[in-house]
C-alpha cells in the first residue's frame, strides 16, 4: 500500500495508509529520512532499556535489604525459643550425659533405619540422624551398631515415635517427643514428671496446633556478613538467627535436604541439620518461672526414652 508520511509531535515519521495532509507537509522521497528515523527510535529504545534496567536493579537492592531487615525482626522472636537447644546441646557434651545422649542417638538412628532402609544415601531421615550422631563425637561403632538393630532385628519392631502434649507451670504448652518400644512405661514416666512441677498431659490436637515443623540447619559460622545473608537470602530461607556461637537458618520441611546441599555448594561448613517444632508465639515468662522450666527440662530430658523438648518460652 502506498502511503504519506507526515512528522509527528516529537519529530519522528510514521506511516499511515493515504490520506490528505495540510499543504507543505507532503514528503515526495520518504527514503530520504528513513536512516535518520530509525537511528532516532533506537536511540530512543536503547535509553529507555537502560533506565528500566537501572529501576529494576533498584528495586532488586531495596527487596534484599528489606529481606534482611525482616530477617533480623524474626530473630527477637525466635532466638529466645532456641536457647534450651544449645543449653541441651552443650550440657549433652559433658561426660556425665554422653552414656544416655549416645543411648537416645541411637534410638534415633535405629527407628530411621527401621522406617526407610539401611542406606543413609537412600533414606535422608537417617542420613540426619547419624549427621547428629557424629556432631556429638558418637563412635562409628555404635553407629554401625544402631543402624543393624534398626534394619534387621526383632527388637526394633517394638521402637515407635510417640508425641506428647503437654502442659507445664501456670499452662505454657510444651511438645514432648519420645522413642520408645513401651509406650505405657513412657507415658506413665512422662505423666510422673509433669505432675511433680504442677503440669499435665494434653488431649490430642490441644498443643501441636501452636507449632509449625521447620528444616533447622546449623552453620559452624558464628557471624555472617552482608553479602553472605544475601546469598542465603536469595535461596530462599525462612529466617536466619545468629545466637551465641552458631548461625542458625530456618527452611521448609519438605525443603531440607535440598537446601542443605545448595548450602554445602555455597561454601558454608554444616554443623547440624534437623526438623524441628517451632512456636507460632512466643510466650515471656518471670525469670523465677524460668528456673522451674529449666529444673523439668531437665529432668524430662534425662528420661531415657524422651528425644526433643518444644515450648512457647523464650530463655
Amino acid at each position: 500500500m502506498r502511503g504519506i508520511l507526515r512528522f509527528t509531535q516529537n519529530d519522528r515519521y510514521t506511516r499511515h495508509p493515504e490520506r490528505s495532509l495540510p499543504a507543505g507537509r507532503q514528503v515526495k522521497d520518504p527514503s530520504a529520512f528513513s536512516t535518520m528515523t530509525l537511528k532516532n527510535d533506537g536511540g530512543e529504545i536503547l535509553k529507555e532499556i537502560r533506565r528500566c534496567h537501572t529501576i529494576v536493579s533498584l528495586i532488586n537492592k531495596i527487596i534484599k535489604i528489606i529481606c534482611i531487615l525482616r530477617l533480623k525482626f524474626y530473630n527477637v522472636d525466635m532466638s529466645g525459643h532456641s536457647k534450651w537447644a544449645q543449653i541441651k546441646h552443650k550440657k549433652a557434651l559433658t561426660d556425665a550425659k554422653k552414656s544416655k545422649n549416645f543411648s537416645k542417638l541411637a534410638a534415633a538412628i535405629s527407628i530411621a533405619a527401621k522406617e526407610k532402609g539401611p542406606d543413609p544415601d537412600k533414606n535422608p531421615k537417617l542420613r540426619l540422624a547419624i549427621e547428629k550422631a557424629r556432631s556429638f563425637n558418637m563412635p562409628t561403632a555404635n553407629i554401625e551398631r544402631a543402624i543393624q538393630k534398626g534394619a534387621g532385628s526383632t527388637e526394633a519392631d517394638q521402637l515407635e515415635e510417640l508425641t506428647f502434649e503437654a502442659y507445664g507451670p501456670n499452662g505454657h504448652p510444651i511438645l514432648i517427643l519420645a522413642i520408645t518400644d513401651n509406650r505405657n512405661r513412657t507415658l506413665a514416666e512422662i505423666k510422673h514428671i509433669l505432675t511433680k512441677y504442677e503440669g499435665k498431659l494434653g488431649t490430642s490436637g490441644s498443643v501441636l496446633w501452636m507449632f509449625e515443623q521447620k528444616g533447622k540447619i546449623v552453620l559452624k559460622n558464628n557471624t555472617l556478613n552482608d553479602e553472605q545473608e544475601l546469598q542465603l537470602i536469595e535461596l530462599g530461607v525462612d529466617n536466619i538467627i545468629q545466637e551465641d556461637e552458631n548461625v542458625i537458618i530456618y527452611v521448609q520441611p519438605d525443603a531440607l535436604f535440598n537446601f542443605q546441599q545448595k548450602i554445602k555448594d555455597l561454601g558454608f561448613e554444616i554443623e547440624e541439620t534437623s526438623f524441628e517444632f517451632i512456636p507460632k508465639n512466643t510466650e515471656i515468662i518471670s525469670e523465677e518461672e524460668k528456673k522451674i522450666y529449666e529444673k523439668l527440662f531437665e529432668e524430662l530430658d534425662d528420661q531415657e526414652e524422651v528425644k526433643d523438648i518444644y515450648s512457647t518460652i523464650e530463655f
